[in-house]
């Protein structure tokens, strides 16, 4: 417990930094981000939930689906209220997989 606690607290100390490393060129390394931050207290999350919310654009799939994950695991009105012009750009995107990622927050299947 004390090791998921020590976990815990490093992620939300240097959230920033691999939240930066969501807009690296490389893919790999905005998966790797996104497998990181899946270990993340939802609250680390929610400081940086624009930047989740613009990974539902992103042109890897993986990454699309690693957004949508992590959006789930957050409030979906906050997410919503917050990011709601952001995430209806989103439906007009001309990725199908875009246009769903934000049809699926915005139906609460995250709540």
């Amino acid at each position: 417990m004390a090791k998921l606690d020590e976990e815990a607290r490093l992620l939300r100390q240097h959230a920033a930094i691999v939240f930066a490393k969501l807009e690296d060129l490389d893919v790999s390394v905005r998966q790797a981000a996104f497998k990181v931050l899946g270990k993340a207290p939802v609250e680390a999350l929610t400081t940086h939930a624009s930047s989740i919310v613009a990974k539902l654009a992103d042109s890897d799939g993986e990454v699309r689906k690693a957004a949508e994950a992590m959006l789930a695991k957050m409030d979906a009105d906050a997410v919503l209220k917050k990011h709601a012009s952001v995430m209806v750009d989103k439906l007009e995107d001309p990725k199908r997989e875009v246009r769903k990622a934000a049809t699926t927050k915005g139906k609460g299947a995250c709540s």
